[in-house]
């Protein structure tokens, strides 16, 4: 009964999580025009790339790892605040960049970018620990408190919008504090802890910063070459996948640690738990992607009104997308699981190649279908090499492969 409370519970976190953010960016699609939109789309793809390369050293290698451990309460509380340091760091490195490019108003959107981080992290340590009750109690609170802020704010400007949400933040994160209490601390175990992460974290580092280029470089070629209402379209239609990323997500956050733990204790159990958890999420979301692709014209208009009229086919693109990272997250679940970090890495190495020698003419030649058209083969292109890497190590046979 009580794995299940957890399970659900980690799923209706997720509801909530997702569910914050995919208002949120709906509602700004209505209070911006395209062009700010495009620009609050700029600076989120900048703080996402934070998140993956700060959480590549600090929580990515909990996520597997936190299972292992005799003292829980002590790794945690080196996660956290190893975390914590990273992202201070991190918001330090980039003000002086853009300090020395004079870019202007980067206030608010570094304040925003600190909050969004720690948080991030608040939520990955939570539910890595298998306390999915907790992070939705701080998941409802911010999205309360993200609900009050787009009503009081009303303003068509990206600044104060960003502002806000950062204090919502940096406010949810202190209080998080008396959740995690992360005051364990033991200088033997947090030394072996370090050595373990920068082993371990060099590998999902430069894997981060592949995968967010592999992924982005065509949806950031496609700002700089196509402009920013174009970004803006594409960023919108990427947002509206928001209940089938809560699903990809309940696996980066929820089932790959107890995926690991099991693999870990009996490798047959940890592969057959997998195999059905994935049966049940693609028994919602293949259908949902069928609605979404089905209903595109009406969601996009709904969405960001008569501004993204004409751009249905970049919806529809991206589902067709989704089709291959659906099948592909159980094999990415796997290779994490059995920290197969270098393949991880090489896979996104590869995608990021491609992107990189045909981005420009994709887009010049075909302008966001191109765009589509990349994302898709990228997709194809991990989910070939991975299943490749585990059928070759009798990891998964072709048989069980498929039947994901």
């Amino acid at each position: 009964m009580t794995i299940k409370v957890k399970k659900y519970g980690a799923i209706a976190d997720q509801v909530v999580f997702s569910g914050t953010s995919f208002a949120t960016t709906i509602v700004l699609a209505r209070q911006l025009d395209p062009a700010g939109f495009g620009q609050y789309s700029v600076w989120l793809l900048g703080i996402y790339l934070a998140v993956c390369a700060i959480g590549a050293w600090s929580v990515q290698p909990f996520q597997v790892h936190a299972g292992r451990v005799s003292s829980p309460r002590t790794y945690a509380s080196f996660v956290f605040w190893g975390h914590v340091a990273l992202a201070f760091a991190g918001v330090l490195g980039a003000a002086v960049v853009l300090w020395a490019l004079h870019c202007p108003e980067v206030v608010a959107p570094l304040f925003f970018g600190l909050g969004f981080v720690l948080y991030d992290g608040i939520r990955k340590i939570l539910l890595a620990q298998n306390r999915p009750g907790m992070t939705l109690i701080i998941d409802l609170l911010s999205g309360i408190l993200t609900g009050c802020v787009l009503l009081v704010v009303g303003n068509p400007h990206v600044a104060p919008v960003m502002a806000g949400l950062g204090a919502v933040y940096a406010f949810v994160f202190i209080l998080s504090v008396a959740l995690i209490r992360p005051f364990a601390f033991d200088s033997t175990a947090f030394k072996t802890y370090f050595q373990y992460h920068i082993r371990q974290g060099k590998w999902y580092f430069l894997t981060a910063i592949s995968q967010w280029w592999a992924g982005n470089l065509l949806v950031v070629a496609s700002g700089a070459l196509l402009g920013p209402v174009a970004l803006g379209a594409l960023r919108l239609s990427q947002s509206l996948f928001g209940v089938l990323n809560m699903l990809l997500q309940t696996f980066e956050n929820y089932i790959l640690p107890q995926t690991a733990s099991k693999i870990n204790q009996n490798f047959a159990a940890g592969l057959d738990y997998l195999k059905k958890t994935s049966l049940r999420g693609a028994a919602v979301y293949f259908p949902l992607l069928l609605l979404i692709y089905v209903g595109a014209d009406n969601i996009l208009m709904l969405a960001g009104g008569s501004e993204y009229a004409g751009y249905a086919y970049v919806l529809q693109g991206l589902s067709v997308l989704y089709v291959f990272v659906g099948i592909g997250q159980p094999v990415r679940c796997m290779i994490r699981s059995l920290e197969l970090h270098s393949v991880f890495f090489r896979g996104y190495l590869m995608t990021l190649g491609f992107a990189l020698c045909f981005s420009q003419p994709l887009i010049r030649q075909f302008g966001l279908p191109g765009v589509l058209a990349g994302l898709i083969i990228s997709q194809i292109i991990l989910i070939i090499y991975w299943g490749i890497i585990l059928h070759t190590n009798n990891k998964i046979s072709w048989k069980s492969f498929i039947s994901f």
